[in-house]
């Protein structure tokens, strides 16, 4: 037979669980935009992440999956000023917000680009085929 504290401690930790997914996640899915802009960013985060490319920001090189970390946090932290796949390319993906020069990629057997270059030209490629 269990111990009756115990099992009002666990649905106390359950419910305050609950609670705290209630209040989190709200907060979570308020950074993506809803609807085609979301699925369109989801795609270009996707991309970048299976790139295989290396991310250059301020000076330093960084691989996908960093910068993928990177741009989800910046757009977590751009909010609702994201509305548009075009908002997240030239607001978050582009540029730094600090010192506005614009980030690189470096991907094999391709010169090295700006971000923005090469998120717009993977956005156009995924507008034809959907």
């Amino acid at each position: 037979m269990l111990d009756q504290t115990l099992l009002e401690g666990s649905m106390l930790k359950k419910q305050f669980w609950y609670l705290g997914a209630l209040i989190v996640l709200p907060l979570v899915a308020e950074a993506m935009p809803e609807g085609v802009p979301g699925k369109e960013i989801n795609f270009l985060l996707g991309k970048i992440g299976q790139s295989n490319c290396k991310f250059e920001r301020s000076g330093s090189w960084y691989d996908a999956a960093t910068a993928v970390d990177h741009l989800k946090m910046k757009l977590d932290k751009a909010g609702d000023r994201v509305k548009t796949t075009e908002d997240f390319i030239q607001g978050v993906a582009s540029k730094s917000y600090l010192s506005g020069k614009p980030y690189h990629l470096a991907c094999p057997g391709q010169p090295v680009m700006e971000s923005g270059v090469w998120l717009n030209a993977a956005l156009k490629q995924y507008r034809q085929s959907h």
